[in-house]
Order: C-alpha cells, then structure tokens, then sequence
C-alpha cells in the first residue's frame, strides 16, 4: 500500500542541517517570550516602569525551586527546535503519536534524564485506520469515504487526563496543519475521488482535531501556550509568487503585528483569518477567540518566522504567543 511508503517519508532527520538557521531563530523566539512573560510579571510584583537590569531566561530559572516545565507538542524527531539548548532551563516534556521517534531524540541529543516522552492521545489516528481509509480511496465510494472519516471523527474520546496545569509552558509549533495531513495525501496520490469534495471532509476533521488539540494544551498548560503555524508559503516550482515577496509579507505582518500588540488589539493577519492552509486557518480561528472564550487573557506575542522547509518550498510560519 501507498500509506506505508508515505510515512517513511515523513522523517527530517536528514534535514537537520539545512534548517539550522530557523531552528535557532525558532528557539530564540521561544525563549523570548517566555522571558518577556516573566519580565511582565515581575514589573507588576515590584510596581516599576522597568527592571533595573537586563533579565533573561537565567534570571527566570533561577527565581524558581526547580526547573520549569516545558512541553513541546507533536515534538517529532525536534530537528526544527533546539532542544538541547531548552533543556538547559527547562524539565522538557516531549509529545508526539510516535513514542519512539521522541524516546530516540532524547538519546540522540543526549538530553537530562528528567526529559519526559508523551503520547497524549487527544487525536488518535492508528495505522489500521489509515489503511483502511486508502482501500476506500482505491474503490472510489464517496459516500462510503465520507461514513468512515465521519466514523474516526467521532470515535474520538475526550480523554480526561487526570492532571491539569502540568506544565508551565507548552510549544505548538506546525502541528495543527499535521493533523489530518495523511488524508489529504493519500486522496492526493489516488485522486479518483474530487479532491474539493475530500477537502471538505477533512476540513471538517480539522475543526474537531484542532478542538482537541486546543482543549488538551489550555487543560494542561499553568502559564503561557506558544502557537507555530503555516500561515503562507511559498512553491517555488511555481511562478505565482517569489521569495521577495514571502520576505516582505514576513516584514510587514511583524511591523502591523507589533503595533497592535502594543495597542492590546489583534494582530490584523489573525483579526482577518488570512490562513488558508488547512488545520493552520482553524487554529488560526481558535487563536482569535481566546479572549472571548476566556481561555487566555491576552494575546503577548506575534511575530513571524521564513522556514525554507525543501529546497522547493518555503513556509512564512506565525509565532503567537497566548498567555494565561
């Protein structure tokens, strides 16, 4: 079957190298706002204007009895996020479907033994599931489709994960738009079934996926969730649109981005749900109603990042930090 070869696919390692420069600005973004966070805080306690020295992410630390805790969500093989350098500051719980691509980054990075692996289970997708979902594919039955992607939908639990505000921090970076990414590609290598009519069906997956995901980080995080989506991209098989273009939208969604911050108003790329890329637009949703939801108290933090993920693509990724 197809859906075996495709997710042999799906490991960076090998990318490793060439994402080098984002995984470091990534990580200093992160480590960024966590430290802003704190600065706030610590303004408010002492009733300043402001600190009367530099404060960074040691100062944060060191203000605490024990490291805080970190939780990366769908952490993979973390070749996009420096996790050696996080665990310096931070007990790092990693999750992921796959418990053993996660077991295996601790080895590899050599990571603190107090690094944790997860599988959250909060939308839970088994190969068996996918298998069948591609023999389908292979007879062409929409409605047939359309029964059995409704039938995993709504199998899913609401798991009640008997802990809540476990972790300090959580990072969510690129996840949203992976979680029912298999099924488009699968409809995409068979294309025997109208792929707007598949779209459809799985963007009604991703609003209940994104649902989940979002309920299992607000359950589960005390402090501040950082949230990292595709907001555009850029195909550069294509001529529809170059890198000086991706760059100049990276500057301008910064510029607007930290004005309205600074007013306490929502970022206009977010306000106007310019997201179109699947899973990313519904997280995208969920991040504009946070206040109004309650779930967060403000928005802190925007800004966005170029990842050149190939050598044909690259993503413009927004950084969004939400805060208690």
């Amino acid at each position: 079957m197809f859906y075996d070869s495709m997710i042999k696919t799906e490991k960076s390692d090998d990318m490793y190298e060439a994402w080098q420069e984002y995984r470091e600005e990534l990580t200093d973004t992160i480590l960024s706002y966590i430290e802003g966070y704190h600065i706030k805080r610590e303004l408010l306690v002492n009733k300043n204007i402001r600190l009367s020295r530099d404060y960074g992410i040691k100062d944060v630390v060191a203000k605490m009895d024990k490291k805080p805790v970190l939780a990366i969500w769908g952490a993979g093989g973390c070749n996009d996020i420096d996790v050696k350098k996080l665990s310096k500051y931070f007990k790092l719980v990693l999750i992921d479907h796959q418990l053993d691509v996660v077991t295996e980054v601790i080895k590899r990075f050599n990571l603190p033994q107090d690094t944790a692996a997860m599988d959250m289970k909060f939308w839970d997708v088994s190969d068996d599931e996918y298998r069948m979902f591609e023999a389908l594919l292979a007879d062409g039955e929409p409605e047939e489709i359309k029964d059995y992607v409704e039938e995993i939908s709504n199998k899913m639990p609401v798991y009640n994960l008997g802990i809540e505000k476990l972790f300090d921090y959580s990072v969510v970076i690129g996840l949203a738009s992976q979680l029912n990414a298999r099924f488009m590609a699968l409809a995409q290598k068979y294309q025997n079934i109208d792929l707007d009519y598949m779209a459809g069906l799985v963007g009604d997956m991703n609003k209940k996926a994104v649902d989940a995901l979002w309920n299992s980080v607000s359950t589960m995080t005390k402090n501040l969730v950082i949230y990292g989506y595709e907001a555009d991209y850029l195909d550069k098989s294509t001529n529809e649109y170059s890198m000086e273009e991706l760059s100049y939208n990276k500057e301008h969604v910064n510029e607007e981005a930290e004005e309205k911050i600074y007013l306490g108003e929502i970022p206009y790329w977010i306000d106007e749900n310019l997201t179109h890329i699947m899973g990313s637009r519904e997280l995208e949703r969920k991040i504009k109603s946070a206040k109004e939801t309650e779930d967060y108290n403000i928005i802190s933090n925007c800004r966005s990042l170029i990842w050149n993920f190939t050598i044909r693509k690259s993503y413009l990724m927004l950084m969004v930090a939400l805060e208690r």
